[in-house]
């Protein structure tokens, strides 16, 4: 049986996971590690202590496209300052619900690791997206 969700179908389903009144928050990661579609919240290590995270609603993403049937929706950046004392490199960011106890997306960004240097800023387009045809 092959299941799929039409391209405006999937956009709609993507827009599902920040319509929670609660929103879904954003973390920045601090280990070297490439997300798979295996991987745990438990596999990542939250710099919530240094850039603690952003909650993000249904009206901050606000870019949706589509192109050869994946579908995303994005936020404008959002900034994260180091005011540690000390330079933080990172890996990538992560999407949770707001408990902050389920995964709901794992980004590593490019280059990684990235280094913020003290008193700058980290700045992070979100990405949820998904694949419209399901095997």
């Amino acid at each position: 049986m092959k299941t799929i969700y039409p391209d405006a179908g999937l956009i709609r389903l993507l827009r599902c996971i920040p319509r929670d009144p609660a929103g879904v928050a954003l973390h920045i990661f601090a280990n070297d590690i490439t997300p798979t579609a295996d991987s745990l919240l438990a596999d990542f290590v939250l710099m919530d202590a240094l850039f603690p995270p952003q909650m993000l609603f249904d009206t901050d993403f606000t870019v949706e496209q589509i192109i050869a049937h994946v579908a995303a929706i994005l936020t404008d950046a959002r900034e994260f300052e180091n005011l540690s004392g000390v330079a933080q490199d990172y890996y990538g960011y992560v999407l949770t619900d707001v408990a902050g106890t389920e995964l709901l997306q794992a980004t590593r960004v490019d280059r990684a690791p990235r280094t913020v240097p003290y008193n700058e800023k980290i700045s992070i387009i979100a990405v949820l997206g998904g694949y419209s045809g399901v095997q």
